[in-house]
């Protein structure tokens, strides 16, 4: 934390540059061809699919993208499997098209995987207990993503904000040590001029991370153009993109992404002060 508030006191560690790996033939990562370096969400979408050239299925990941964001593409299993063991940080949602003795038993092992969802219209003659559902066409199976994504968002939240008899109220997350951060951090944004050229370096971050994400490039320019300060809270209820990166920022303690949203912190620092005290 020490460190955290001396990087505010010799400017802002706003660096924005876009990564791009080179990757094998046999892998697609999205449908830009591009994998990002980094997830700033809670929630990874792995997909194991033996049939990524298809054009149906470069549509079908383009779905699945404006339900959560950040994706990687596999078809071969050792391949998706390494990659999910690397994972530290993010939740695992992962989406297959077939099962296999290996599979089942490294996935089992694996505290990150919060999901295995089995894509199909052949029903196992076993269900495996780490299932979380069989679905045999795309809307089920996007229904199912959209459900267990929500419940990880509220797991993962930083404020539980609900609405009780019109009245908004806040309890703070149980985890001291994330709570701790975020005041100690909030002290230090106060001190901080409102600079105009804030959000801008936020919304032009922002909008290249989710190139190609049409839901999440519609919340931006939303935001670009009708955020009003009054509204930080609101924004933050209706679980926006801002919702999902700062928690994750908060979580992990990233203060190079949480300067991106300093104006914004500072925003809704104050209306939940106002609002709540």
């Amino acid at each position: 934390v020490k460190i955290a508030i001396q990087s505010f006191r010799t400017g802002y560690p706003f660096q924005t540059q876009t990564t791009v790996l080179d990757v094998e033939n046999d892998e697609i990562i999205t449908d830009d061809q591009e994998r990002k370096d980094k997830n700033e969400e809670d929630v990874t979408i792995v997909l194991l699919n033996n049939d990524l050239q298809n054009k149906k299925t470069q549509s079908f990941i383009t779905s699945l993208r404006s339900i959560n964001d950040y994706m990687q593409v596999f078809h071969t299993e050792d391949k998706a499997l390494a990659y999910i063991e690397s994972v530290v940080e993010e939740k695992i949602l992962l989406i297959v098209d077939y099962l296999s003795d290996n599979l089942l038993n490294v996935i089992e092992a694996l505290k990150q995987v919060d999901g295995l969802f089995l894509y199909t219209s052949v029903l196992p003659d076993k269900l495996p207990s780490c299932i979380t559902a069989i679905c045999s066409n795309e809307q089920q199976l996007f229904d199912e993503i959209k459900n267990i994504r929500q419940q990880i968002s509220k797991q993962m939240t930083v404020f539980s904000i609900y609405n009780q008899t019109k009245t908004e109220k806040i309890d703070i997350h149980h985890e001291v040590g994330t709570f701790l951060f975020f005041e100690i951090f909030k002290t230090a944004l106060k001190k901080l001029p409102k600079k105009s050229e804030s959000k801008n370096l936020m919304v032009s971050k922002y909008r290249n991370y989710y190139a190609g994400n049409r839901k999440v490039l519609e919340e931006i320019l939303d935001f670009e153009h009708n955020y009003k300060t009054h509204e930080a809270l609101q924004w933050y209820v209706n679980r926006s993109f801002i919702y999902r990166l700062i928690n994750k920022a908060l979580h992990t303690e990233n203060i190079n992404s949480l300067c991106y949203f300093h104006f914004y912190i500072k925003d809704l620092s104050k209306q939940i002060e106002k609002e709540f005290r």
